[in-house]
């Protein structure tokens, strides 16, 4: 019974540590800059750009 009892504290500290988040996981923004040079080459082209999946780059942690 004392055996049942530690493997049960034990699988659920374990099980504890995979939801642990981290702090420095990168953030997303839209890339701004290539969106601009993207469009103003499709404006010398007479292209019109229909954005589905803007660009994304990293961006600095948030700091939360």
């Amino acid at each position: 019974m004392k055996k049942l009892v530690l493997c049960g504290i034990a699988l659920s500290l374990f099980g504890l540590g995979g939801c642990a988040t981290t702090a420095d996981s990168p953030t997303y923004a839209p890339d701004y800059a290539k969106m601009q040079a993207v469009e103003h080459a499709a404006d010398r082209f007479g292209t019109k750009v229909v954005w589905v999946n803007i660009p994304q780059k990293k961006s600095a942690a948030s700091g939360i």
